[in-house]
């Protein structure tokens, strides 16, 4: 067609000539350097527009953006085109424009570059693509591991060490250790014989369990009731066996074997998981908070990070660090799931800047030095380009700097 309306039907010549963009955008996407350059970014912009120019008002549609996710081969970016074409179309009008698309591939290109967690954690927060971390930067970093759940800390040794600081402060540390040594139960005793079972099971009855006992836990009725009716006859067994020195000379009986067999390794698992919501929505909602804790907890990071103390750390600084602290990545594996990346960017485009909902609070708290929880985090924008990324930070009172 020689008109020049773009009212024709594309012929095979534009086709092939479309094609041949898309790869070339594609091609861009995947370069191997750490970020996407301002030369790529344009490479993508201008292929989209010639791309979108036989179409009315530029727009796309979802079968279209589904196309041209295949013909670019840049599957890659996110396993389901049509749920990040719902992401993009943020009005819910069935259609997103060159600007949007550009913005949202070059995001998730940054998040994609690197196969390993341990490059798209580093990429994503060397906010000044320095190729290395500050103190700063990596403040952010773990403000963002603090957000992204519990178990990263608990996981980590350093971690554990400054959350049990606090708790005892908070003078609520039995919580944490009845958690431990039920977890070590658990995980143990499947391969323990009977006799050790048991004999495991009651030390823990006895520390934190049994009423009046020397770390009494807080728990529900019902689970303390549970607990107790399964072991508290081997208690009073032993220690009146113990004051009768009458252990007997014919051995147990099957019934009393039987009744031994009966305590598994999970007899402790529903009061472990009530005390760890409870330190989740409690305690360590407050440690988020607790802003001495925190900056000694990343001092002392830091200087395990930046070995050669110039106040950067470089990459290989960094692998070797991360090897140590696997839980550091968990940001990185929340972003990368389906829901992650659906909350991610709804929280960076969706939410017209309003505050996420408040965590959840525990219906009774722990300990005596409980306090009234402070501003949720809200989602933090770069500086330097004025995008927002899926960085986090909390309250003012902890964010680091």
């Amino acid at each position: 067609c020689t008109c020049c309306c773009c009212c024709c039907p594309p012929t095979s010549s534009d086709n092939k000539d479309q094609d041949m963009k898309m790869k070339e955008m594609g091609k861009a996407l995947r370069q191997q350097s750490s970020l996407l350059l301002l030369t790529d970014v344009n490479v993508i912009r201008d292929n989209l527009i010639s791309y979108l120019s036989g179409r009315e008002g530029g727009r796309l549609r979802k079968m279209e953006f589904e196309e041209i996710i295949q013909k670019a081969g840049m599957d890659q970016l996110h396993a389901t085109p049509e749920k990040l074409f719902d992401i993009i179309d943020k009005n819910n009008d069935g259609e997103i424009e060159v600007e949007e698309l550009i913005t949202t591939i070059g995001e998730l290109a940054k998040l994609s570059l690197h196969g390993e967690d341990e490059g798209l954690m580093f990429h994503l927060f060397d906010a000044d693509s320095s190729n290395t971390l500050d103190k700063k930067e990596f403040g952010l970093l773990l403000q963002a591991t603090l957000n992204a759940k519990l178990m990263t800390i608990l996981e980590d040794s350093t971690g554990s060490k400054y959350l049990e600081e606090h708790m005892q402060m908070e003078q609520n540390i039995e919580a944490l250790n009845f958690w431990k040594a039920a977890r070590k139960y658990f995980e143990e005793g499947k391969d323990m014989d009977s006799e050790k079972r048991l004999a495991e099971a009651l030390k823990i009855y006895r520390n934190f369990v049994r009423a009046g006992s020397p770390d009494e836990i807080n728990i529900s009725y019902s689970i303390r009731t549970k607990i107790s009716k399964a072991l508290e006859p081997f208690h009073k067994a032993a220690r009146s066996e113990k004051e009768s020195k009458d252990v007997g000379s014919g051995g147990e009986d099957a019934k009393e074997k039987e009744s031994k067999e009966g305590i598994t390794f999970t007899v402790f698992e529903r009061a472990r998981k009530e005390v760890l919501k409870l330190i989740r929505n409690d305690v360590f909602y407050r440690f988020q908070r607790r802003k001495e804790i925190l900056e000694s907890m990343r001092d002392e990071l830091w200087n395990e990070l930046d070995r050669n103390s110039d106040g950067q750390a470089t990459w290989e600084e960094y692998t070797d660090f991360i090897d140590k602290h696997q839980g550091l990545l968990e940001p990185m594996r929340e972003i990368n799931t389906e829901t992650g990346v659906l909350s991610t960017f709804r929280a960076r485009g969706n939410t017209g800047g309003r505050d996420l909902p408040e965590s959840p609070c525990a219906g009774r708290q722990i300990g005596s030095l409980s306090k009234t929880q402070t501003q949720t985090p809200r989602p933090w924008t770069s500086s330097a380009t004025g995008a927002k990324s899926p960085r986090w930070r909390a309250g003012s009172e902890t964010v680091f700097v």
